[in-house]
């Protein structure tokens, strides 16, 4: 009987030395074949052959003369321009196609910015071109119904999307994120872990941002027969089905009247990151300006305060709020504002970008209001200020 507890002792001893060399063969396995597979943080262009500069953007290669004025062409997808124009009518050529012929300007024109960027990838790929470029002007193009979100979740849509680098807003001061664009997420060191969490509970980044974000707007009671059906009517057709108003992770956000405490905090983010952009145009002797073509979006929200339906809550909204949101952003910054005129805006129905003639028209208007600031280089080598 002396030896039943020693029994029991080695017995157990081997239950946890078996489970042991289980879990390390486990582990080990999942080393060797990769899971979880290596995750990057944010992205660049998705590129054609031979349609991609040396930062991995499209657009042409940036190379430039002693001489030349260099203008820095900053933004998301108008920028790229994929969805609209072909390689040689993107923005960047046009606007420095009409500097060129209707002003006399020597100017290079680039391009930095992908689909689905918003103003903390574009900050922190401004910084990486600084590292090896000079600019004289750095214009930000602005996609209003897309920065604000853009800057205040971490992924891109839909919901849970692609992870990317996103700053953070706290007291009044900005936090920068660990990681770069392109930089690699860390591996968990323990895999069979997060296999199980994988299994049990997939991540959900969004929302674990969400839990200390001021809050959201909160939808009206009121009944249907009161709300306007443009919303609900666009949902049914299967064009917002990746817009979350609850969260205001939306394109139609922007509009929402009052703003909330979330769209303050995305406006006060915002404005830190142009901020930081400007401050970074002016450590390298460049002028910094914000681009707005302003197009009709009268089909999609009311002037002043109407009542929207979208799967059944109801939302005020007005394009007049969308213009206070930006007013406040944009305030103190120099600004280049551009009206489209064209009757055909857009790329087609499914596809909200600019097209190709609307995107020449507005690089033509920036033409004639960045055309009076670049100094005469025989001169003075230098923008006016």
């Amino acid at each position: 009987m002396r030896h039943v507890p020693v029994r029991r002792f080695a017995a157990t001893l081997a239950i946890v030395l078996l489970a042991a060399l289980s879990i390390g063969t486990i582990e080990l396995a999942l080393h060797l074949a990769g899971f979880p597979s290596p995750a990057v943080s944010g992205w660049r262009s998705t590129l054609k052959p031979l349609e991609g500069n040396q930062l991995g953007f499209r657009g042409r290669p940036i190379k430039y003369e002693s001489d030349d004025t260099v203008i820095l062409l900053v933004g998301d997808s108008q920028v790229e321009a994929s969805a609209c124009c072909a390689f040689g009518w993107m923005p960047e050529r046009r606007l420095e196609h009409y500097l060129a012929t209707k002003y006399g300007k020597k100017v290079k024109v680039f391009t930095l910015g992908a689909s689905g960027y918003g103003n903390d990838q574009e900050l922190l790929a401004i910084r990486e071109y600084f590292q090896k470029f000079r600019a004289d002007m750095l214009i930000l193009w602005q996609t209003p119904s897309n920065d604000i979100w853009n800057n205040i979740f971490p992924t891109h849509m839909p919901a849970n999307g692609t992870r990317k680098p996103t700053f953070i807003l706290s007291d009044g001061t900005l936090q920068w994120p660990d990681e770069r664009i392109g930089g690699q997420l860390p591996i968990p060191s323990f895999r069979l872990g997060a296999l199980a969490r994988a299994r049990m509970a997939p991540a959900e980044p969004d929302s674990d941002w969400e839990d200390w974000l001021p809050a959201s707007y909160q939808p009206l009671n009121v009944s249907g027969g009161q709300a306007n059906q443009k919303w609900e009517n666009l949902r049914k057709q299967g064009l917002l089905k990746d817009e979350n108003l609850l969260s205001e992770k939306s394109h139609l956000a922007i509009y929402f009247s009052p703003r909330s405490q979330r769209m303050q905090y995305g406006l006060d983010l915002t404005r830190s990151l142009l901020r930081l952009m400007s401050e970074e145009a002016s450590a390298h002797h460049a002028v910094f300006a914000l681009f707005r073509p302003m197009y009709d979006d009268a089909a999609l929200v009311s002037q002043e305060d109407d009542i929207y339906e979208f799967s059944g809550r109801y939302y005020r909204a007005s394009r007049r709020q969308r213009e206070e949101n930006m007013e406040y952003v944009n305030a103190g910054f120099r600004q280049f504002a551009v009206p489209i005129y064209l009757e055909d805006q857009r790329v087609g129905p499914w596809d909200a970008h600019l097209n190709e003639h609307a995107t020449d028209q507005a690089m033509e208007g920036l033409a004639a209001q960045v055309a009076p600031l670049i100094a005469d280089k025989k001169t003075s080598p230098q923008l006016l200020q």
